[in-house]
Parts: C-alpha cells; sequence; structure tokens
C-alpha cells in the first residue's frame, strides 16, 4: 500500500489539504496445517482505499479575530468482511460535513458551529461474524454516524 498526502495554500488564507491511500491486503501465503487455505484472499475489515479532503477559508476581522467556514469530505473503500472472502464485501462510501469556526483576536476563545454527515447518510462500516475469529460466537455491525450538528466551545487558559 501507499498514502499520498497534499497541503496547499493558492491564495493568502486558504488552506487546501488532501490525502489518499490504498492497499493491497492480499494473503500471501496461508498456514500450512490450516484446514482451510485462504491464500490470496483479502483480509478482514480493511478498506481498499480511502481519501479526504479539507478546505478552509480565514477570513479576517476587523477585530483581529478571524471567521472561517470548513468543508470536509472523506471516503472509506470496500472492504470483505471475512477471511474466507465468502460474504459480499462492504462497499465504499463517503462523508461530508460543514463547520463555522470563530477564533477571537487572542486566539484562546473559539466558537465552532458543526454539521457532520450533510447527507444523512448511515453506511456499514465493519461487520464482525461469529467465524472469523473476533467475536465470541456473536455477530456485530458498526455504521456511520447520522446527521450530528452543534455548537463547541473553547478556551485557552
Amino acid at each position: 500500500g501507499a498514502e499520498v498526502e497534499l497541503m496547499a495554500r493558492p491564495v493568502d488564507n486558504l488552506l487546501i489539504r488532501m490525502a489518499y491511500g490504498f492497499v493491497n491486503s492480499e494473503i500471501e501465503e496461508y498456514f500450512d496445517d490450516a484446514p482451510i487455505d485462504f491464500t490470496g484472499n483479502t483480509i478482514l475489515n480493511i478498506n481498499d482505499k480511502d481519501f479526504s479532503a479539507i478546505i478552509v477559508y480565514d477570513f479576517l476581522l476587523g477585530n483581529g479575530g478571524s471567521l472561517s467556514p470548513q468543508f470536509e469530505a472523506g471516503y472509506m473503500g470496500d472492504l470483505y468482511p471475512t477471511t474466507a472472502n465468502d460474504i459480499p464485501v462492504i462497499e465504499g462510501y463517503w462523508t461530508t460535513n460543514l463547520s463555522l469556526n470563530y477564533l477571537n483576536s487572542s486566539g484562546r476563545l473559539g466558537v465552532s458551529a458543526f454539521v457532520n454527515n450533510i447527507s444523512d447518510d448511515v453506511q456499514f462500516t465493519r461487520t464482525i461474524y461469529p467465524d472469523n475469529g473476533a467475536s465470541l460466537g456473536t455477530s456485530g455491525h458498526t455504521v456511520t454516524r447520522p446527521r450530528t450538528y452543534g455548537i463547541t466551545l473553547s478556551f485557552e487558559l
């Protein structure tokens, strides 16, 4: 696998950060004495690729503070939920977030309003089955959080 990151400031006050990663998680050789040979299969619960991007623009205010809208997008690629690769792939999914951040002139007080998972799509991210050795005879699913929103306040002493 590999990962590439890019950070750019094409104009004053604009920050763009992007990252892309991929992995080939193929099992090259399985245990010699294993009752089932998983050679050539994909390792369970490893996304084949991921991507993230953040764009932030800082508007400088007359009082010395700043107001910064921020956009984030992320993609997590497909994965197999079992080493046997006998259960359908969990398909990749996108998430997008927005926030508006205020920082006062001293840099000690901040207020942020945010909306995460704007589309409100709830996607499976991981699945555990009793036969994959990762559970105690139970199965379970992990999903993305639904749309959430709120306000955070930060203060530095």
